[in-house]
């Protein structure tokens, strides 16, 4: 079954969002717009006109978007929501206040505001933006660029804007993101001779593991990784959560600490709220972030996590083959799966 919670508001009646809920036992949408002009059909209020995208269990997709294409990647529970709720003022409809905001650190450019605006689905494919005031969002690593290949001769003054957002890039969380954002951003850490931020995966997934032991009565959130399909062979609850493909806050905790513990913070409590018993990682920096801080993620938070913690993937490969890491002794969140 189809299980649709779509974001409603009215800025003129409403005091408060809320997400209404939407059930298709049959159902052949080709596209997400298909399943929005159908439950516009039914209900005539809700309100999308103009919009060409949205976020569906946080990530942001394009109306257009294949809704097989979609299945496969979130499955038949759907929170749909506009690119901003904070700036909604209709449905799936927000006000471009903030986006337009950003834009003022590229004043000297306001001839080509017209281009940037083509960029504003990009800007809400991350949430560092929302912790980070300064940072011109996803859009801006792609606008610099546009910059740069149009106006050669202004290249210093283009590479000032962008010098001290380098640190604040993250994976925009965007199904079939079509600004080839990452290639982007390599191009400028090229062209600054900035070293980005690298993950360093812990294991990788032994093509021959046979597990001693099974966890069925275990409900795991991983994060960072894809071991989904790894982990069907011990009968584990892969728990999906909103904030798995959120920063950890790990690539920015040398440069802005206090920012750093506010997203781990989010993805951290997000898996717990989940019904996740533990969180799996598979770098050491996002563990490093997510249990050797734990004690100030907590004291941000002003919650607890009671019998809650995270286990790095090597950890896990372990306890499934019947060892104890020694590694255990040492984590902040006492680990209860032994």
């Amino acid at each position: 079954m189809l299980d649709i919670r779509l974001f409603r508001f009215d800025s003129n009646i409403d005091f408060t969002s809320y997400y209404k809920p939407y059930f298709y036992e049959n159902f052949d949408f080709n596209t997400l717009r298909a399943l929005l002009n159908d439950i516009k059909s039914d209900d005539p209020y809700f309100e999308f006109d103009g919009v060409k995208f949205c976020k569906i269990n946080d990530v942001v997709v394009s109306l257009d978007e294949k809704f097989d294409v979609i299945l496969q990647n979130f499955g038949e529970c759907l929170k749909i929501e506009p690119l901003s709720t904070y700036y909604a003022y209709k449905d799936l409809k927000f006000s471009t206040e903030e986006f337009d905001k950003k834009f003022e650190i590229f004043s000297a450019f306001n001839y080509e505001k017209s281009y940037y605006d083509t960029l504003i689905s990009l800007s809400y494919a991350s949430d560092m933006q929302k912790y980070v005031d300064d940072f011109f969002g996803l859009s801006g690593f792609v606008f610099v660029k546009y910059l740069l290949e149009k106006f050669p001769s202004k290249k210093d003054e283009i590479l000032n804007i962008v010098k001290a957002q380098m640190p604040y890039f993250t994976h925009p969380n965007f199904l079939n993101e079509p600004f080839e954002t990452e290639k982007t951003y390599d191009f400028l850490c090229r062209f600054l001779a900035f070293r980005p931020y690298k993950y360093k995966k812990i294991s990788q997934i032994p093509a021959d593991f046979t597990p001693k032991h099974n966890f069925k009565d275990f409900n795991v959130a991983v994060y960072g990784d894809d071991l989904s399909n790894f982990l069907k062979i011990f009968a584990l609850k892969n728990v999906k959560f909103d904030a798995q493909n959120s920063p950890s806050g790990a690539q920015i905790f040398n440069v802005n600490k206090e920012i750093a513990i506010k997203l781990a913070s989010k993805v951290l409590f997000d898996a717990f709220d989940s019904g996740a018993d533990f969180l799996l990682v598979n770098d050491e920096r996002d563990f490093e972030i997510f249990d050797g801080c734990s004690k100030e993620i907590k004291r941000f938070s002003n919650r607890d996590l009671p019998n809650f913690y995270v286990l790095k993937f090597d950890e896990f490969l372990a306890l499934a083959s019947g060892e104890k890491p020694a590694s255990l002794e040492n984590h902040k969140l006492k680990v209860t799966l032994i």
